[in-house]
C-alpha cells in the first residue's frame, strides 16, 4: 500500500508572471516488519535501553550527544522542524544534524511546528508530516519512518493518517518525566524502573527531552551510568526493535528503504483524504499490523507551461536547493497560472485568492500553528530570478514548506 502526498499550489502575484510551486507525487511502500500506524511500546529484545529524546535540536543537544559517544552509547532524537528560535530550519545546527546522524544515532521526525496531534485535521496532520520531511531532506537527503507524536497524543484518525504516511509510531515504557518540576523526580522514576529489573528478560525504552536543562546537565549521564551497572546495552530504538538500519529512513525520490530491505509491491499513487479509523491496540510485536486502505482520488494536472519557462525555473530553484525531490518550481503567465489554481483541489483555494493581499495573508490563511512558526525566507532565495520573483518565492516557500 502507498500513499502519494497532496498536491498544493501557491500562487503570488508578479506582474504579468507567477510563481507556481508544487509537491512531488512520492511512494510510501511499506517495508520490513515492524508496524505501520499502531503503536511501538517497548524493544523486542532483553538486556537493552533506547535512549529517545523529543524537541530538538536545540542547544543542549550537542552536549547530550557528547555524553553519549564517550560512553559508547547510541541515541535516538525525534526532532520537530522549528520550535521557537531552534530545529531542523535553523542553520546552526544543520551541522549537528548531520553529525549524528553519520555517528548510527537514530533520528526520527516530531513534526514540523509540535501540535497535538487529536486536535488538528487529518488533512493537517499530513501537512506537518510533509513539512518536517522537507527539512530533513534539505539538511539530510532522507526521510525518517519512525514518528512520536507530540505529547505523545494519538488518537484513531492520527494512526491512519501515519500509517497512510508510512510511519513507525513510538511511543514508550519508561517516561522520565524530566519536564516535571524541574526533572525533581526524573532520577528515582528512571533509577527504580532500572534498578529492580533483570536485563536477562527487560528492555526499555526511555523518554527524555534534549531540550531540558536538567537532562543535559547530569541526567543523561546518570542513565547511563545506572543502566551499565545493571548490565544493559544502550542502543538505537530500530536497533532496539531489531529494524534493520537501512529501514529508519526512506529515499524521497522512489520511497523506497534507504538500505536493502526490499519493499513490498506498491499500486499507483493515491491521495489519501479524511478517511477515519478506531484506534488500533497497544502492540509490541514485530509483525506488521494490518493497514486501512486510504480514501484516493487523483489530484489534476496543474496547466502547462513552455519548456523554456519550466526549465529555467527549474535551474534556478535547484541552484538554492530547494527543489529535493519533494518540490517542483515553474514559472507560468498569470493567466495560465490562475487557470491551474482553479483546476486543482480545495486546498489551494486559499492560496489563490491570498495572491491579491500579501505573503503574510497568504500564511494566515493555512493555520494559526503556521503563523507563528515561519522560518527565515533566506534559504529559498533563486539568484538568477528577478527581485520580485524571490521576494514572492520566499515567502511562499516559507508559508507552505518551512
Amino acid at each position: 500500500m502507498s500513499l502519494s502526498t497532496v498536491a498544493i499550489l501557491a500562487l503570488a502575484a508578479l506582474g504579468e508572471a507567477r510563481t507556481v510551486i508544487q509537491k512531488k507525487e512520492i511512494s510510501r511502500p511499506k517495508f520490513g516488519n515492524i508496524p505501520y500506524g499502531a503503536d511501538i511500546i517497548s524493544c523486542n529484545q532483553p538486556g537493552v535501553i533506547a535512549l529517545t529524546f523529543d524537541d530538538g535540536p536545540g542547544p543542549l543537544t550537542a552536549g547530550i550527544v557528547d555524553t553519549l559517544e564517550k560512553a559508547g552509547a547510541k541515541g535516538t532524537f525525534f526532532m520537530v522542524g522549528k520550535n521557537g528560535e531552534d530545529g531542523l530550519v535553523t542553520g546552526d545546527y544543520t551541522a549537528l544534524v548531520k553529525r549524528i546522524h553519520k555517528a548510527g544515532h537514530h533520528i526520527g521526525s516530531h513534526s514540523f511546528t509540535h501540535p497535538n496531534f487529536n486536535e488538528i485535521s487529518y488533512d493537517e496532520k499530513v501537512e506537518e508530516l510533509l513539512q518536517n520531511e522537507q527539512a530533513f531532506v534539505k539538511t539530510l537527503g532522507v526521510i525518517p519512518t519512525y514518528f512520536r507524536p507530540p505529547y505523545t497524543a494519538c488518537n484513531g484518525e492520527c494512526y491512519q493518517a501515519l500509517g497512510d504516511m508510512g510511519y513507525h509510531v513510538t511511543d514508550y515504557d519508561l517516561d522520565t518525566k524530566d519536564w516535571e518540576n524541574g526533572g525533581a523526580n526524573a532520577k528515582e522514576k528512571y533509577g527504580n524502573a532500572v534498578r529492580f529489573s533483570n536485563p536477562d528478560f527487560n528492555s526499555f525504552i526511555s523518554l527524555s527531552h534534549d531540550i531540558q536543562p536538567f537532562t543535559a546537565d547530569g541526567f543523561v549521564q546518570f542513565m547511563l551510568d545506572v543502566g551499565h551497572e545493571k548490565g544493559y546495552r544502550f542502543v538505537t530504538l530500530g536497533e532496539c526493535l531489531g529494524d534493520p538500519a537501512g529501514n529508519w529512513y526512506r529515499d524521497p525520490e522512489t520511497g523506497d528503504a534507504i538500505g536493502d530491505a526490499p519493499p513490498e509491491p506498491t499500486p499507483e499513487p493515491t491521495t489519501s483524504t479524511s478517511s477515519k479509523a478506531p484506534p488500533p491496540p497497544k502492540t509490541t510485536s514485530t509483525q506488521a499490523a494490518p493497514q486501512a486502505s486510504p480514501g484516493a482520488h487523483k489530484e489534476e494536472e496543474s496547466s502547462a507551461v513552455s519548456s523554456a519557462e519550466e526549465s529555467a525555473a527549474t535551474t534556478a530553484a535547484a541552484a538554492t536547493g530547494t527543489i529535493r525531490t519533494i518540490l517542483t518550481i515553474t514559472t507560468t503567465s498569470s493567466a495560465s497560472a490562475e487557470s491551474s489554481a482553479l483546476s486543482t483541489s480545495p486546498a489551494t483555494t486559499a492560496a489563490t485568492a491570498a495572491t491579491s493581499s500579501t505573503d503574510d495573508s497568504a500564511a494566515a490563511s493555512t493555520s494559526s500553528a503556521e503563523e507563528e512558526t515561519e522560518p527565515s525566507a533566506a534559504s529559498f532565495r533563486a539568484p538568477s530570478l528577478t527581485n520580485a520573483l524571490i521576494a514572492s518565492l520566499a515567502g511562499l516557500a516559507a508559508w507552505a514548506f518551512l
